[in-house]
């Protein structure tokens, strides 16, 4: 009967526990980025809860051809352990006509130098605007970049960016960043359904068959999984990925770089590390910047470059320019 009792006692904590964590995250969303690993990923890993914290906000506007943008005139703000920043998404115009997404970049689309297409990297998660390398850059160049980087996007996405929006700037470089988590973004972006044990924004757009396995499956087991075997997890999740992506991605650069050829624009391949059957893309034509920033800085949390990683790159990017006189040195 003793037994009996403490089970009860113990299972009736256990639904408070539950119950007051889905309250509190109710009222202030982003605060489950702040708790400790790893309730912040068997929350996280919720769609219902990337639902509440990208679509119900706002944040993202689902597109047919990109699989979402960023909302334009919206206010984020992103949080981690090491950053907490506020991110307002300017609406991109060209030749004054208003294209429906925003961009992290200050208002200003005349006169383009250059562009700066890519994902997380690009959209500089957790710096300031005026830290972000694409703006250090257009600094250091006395230039106009305009920043077309948005979280999450893979080749496919970056590919119709590019050709949507980026080439209709005419810019006369165009800067294209790659980084190995790509070929996730890709494999959930060509997938019909949603990949629960994937916390991506694209998610939230996708309609699960089986609403009892997306919340038990993704809240429960597999972020347990992942927490106890997370480097195997990911490591098998990584490798079938990347298989599976390899041509689709070699085409989408490729692809780029071609449009990039027909309006006589210089093309950067940007490897934020890489892949070796990307880094064999390289060519003198298909020019490849392949930094290689010391650890200290990215952050720790999630590998973003931190400040000084965003000035390295953009010293690193300004000094490759200079080298193949694209531009003189100021």
């Amino acid at each position: 009967m003793l037994t009996v009792r403490l089970m009860l006692i113990f299972l009736s904590g256990v639904l408070f526990f539950l119950l007051f964590i889905e309250f509190f995250v109710r009222i202030f969303p982003s605060s489950v980025l702040l708790l400790p690993y790893p309730f912040n990923i068997f929350i996280s890993y919720n769609t219902n809860f990337l639902k509440k914290y990208y679509s119900d906000r706002g944040a993202l506007v689902r597109d047919e051809d990109l699989g979402y943008v960023l909302k334009p005139n919206f206010m984020l703000n992103m949080k981690s352990p090491e950053y907490d920043e506020i991110y307002f998404f300017n609406e991109l115009e060209i030749d004054g006509v208003k294209t429906k997404i925003g961009l992290n970049d200050e208002k200003d689309f005349e006169n383009v130098f250059a562009i700066a297409v890519g994902d997380s990297f690009t959209f500089c998660t957790g710096v300031k605007r005026d830290d972000c390398w694409v703006e250090l850059l257009q600094k250091r160049l006395r230039k106009n970049i305009v920043n077309l980087g948005v979280f999450g996007y893979g080749t496919v996405q970056k590919f119709k960016m590019l050709q949507k929006f980026g080439i209709r700037l005419r810019p006369k470089i165009i800067f294209w960043q790659y980084d190995p988590f790509d070929v996730v973004d890709d494999f959930l972006y060509e997938s019909s359904e949603p990949l629960p044990f994937i916390p991506h924004p694209l998610n939230i757009f996708k309609e699960s068959k089986n609403i009892l396995y997306d919340f038990f499956v993704t809240s429960v087991f597999l972020s347990i999984k992942d927490f106890v075997i997370s480097s195997k997890s990911s490591s098998e999740l990584f490798k079938k990925a990347s298989i599976d992506m390899k041509e689709l991605q070699i085409r989408y650069i490729n692809d780029s770089f071609k449009e990039a050829q027909k309006v006589g624009a210089e093309f950067y391949l940007i490897l934020i590390s890489s892949i070796h059957y990307i880094e064999e893309l390289c060519t003198e034509k298909l020019r490849c910047i392949v930094p290689k920033p010391p650890d200290e800085y990215r952050f720790k949390n999630d590998r973003h470059f931190n400040k000084r990683g965003n000035l390295y790159l953009a010293d690193f990017i300004y000094e490759r320019l200079v080298r193949d006189q694209v531009v003189k040195d100021n």
